[in-house]
């Protein structure tokens, strides 16, 4: 679904035609807040739906900046680099090779105290990405990026704003929008919420069958609990 879309069906659910009272910015704003509401749960099933990748220059150091604006890649922090999108989670670092699926995987420490006794680990605090040992070249982190989805943007034909693979699931955008906006309101729609309770487990079941072997396969990895 596109965002026009998506607005005439929270639009609907509102049933409110005076635009003095809900304002296209007021609409704007409650649909921005109920995505990154479904994005975040779409996240916490499944992490790697929305990640993106960045190469941070780390050969040499044992601490990054990721906000630092004498730091060439910025992924946090009022000064972005050029064509990055915020980061939100971090997921992952590993050490790129040639072939994706031999990338050597970094662990995630506790914390400082924690890299101490945990090999090739990492932790960031703040803005700042902390490594157990000095790369000898680029680091390859994998992140939940900011959503970059313009609600304002109601055009339709050629210019229609799109949002993500989901579309299956964007009715549940509009209705956490309407939740939003129900506090505004004060008045909660029941069928409404019942609506939104089925589709957010319908959702759940989705998600977890996207990758139909992942929820079936498991084996033993180097980082089992046979290992710590």
């Amino acid at each position: 679904m596109f965002v026009f879309e998506i607005t005439n069906l929270f639009r609907q659910y509102c049933d409110e035609p005076d635009t003095t009272w809900l304002t296209a910015a007021d609409v704007a704003s409650y649909l921005l807040t109920g995505y990154n509401e479904f994005r975040w749960k779409v996240s916490d099933m499944a992490p790697h739906t929305y990640a993106v990748d960045v190469s941070i220059p780390a050969g040499g150091l044992l601490t990054y900046d990721l906000a630092d604006p004498a730091n060439t890649v910025r992924i946090l922090g009022n000064n972005l680099s050029a064509g990055v999108q915020r980061m939100m989670q971090l997921l992952q670092v590993r050490t790129p090779a040639s072939t994706l699926p031999n990338d050597l995987a970094w662990k995630s420490a506790q914390g400082l105290r924690d890299m101490q006794s945990t090999y090739r680990s990492y932790y960031l605090q703040g803005t700042t990405l902390y490594l157990s040992l000095a790369p000898s070249g680029n680091l390859t982190l994998t992140y939940i990026p900011e959503n970059s989805v313009d609600w304002a943007n109601t055009a339709t034909g050629a210019g229609a704003e799109y949002v993500d693979d989901l579309a299956m699931f964007h009715d549940i955008i509009a209705l956490l929008a309407y939740k939003q906006y129900s506090i505004r309101d004060a008045n909660v729609n029941q069928p409404l919420m019942m609506q939104l309770g089925m589709r957010l487990r319908e959702l759940e079941a989705y998600m977890n069958r996207r990758n139909f072997e992942g929820v079936q396969y498991v084996r033993r990895t180097s980082d089992s609990y046979e290992d710590v």
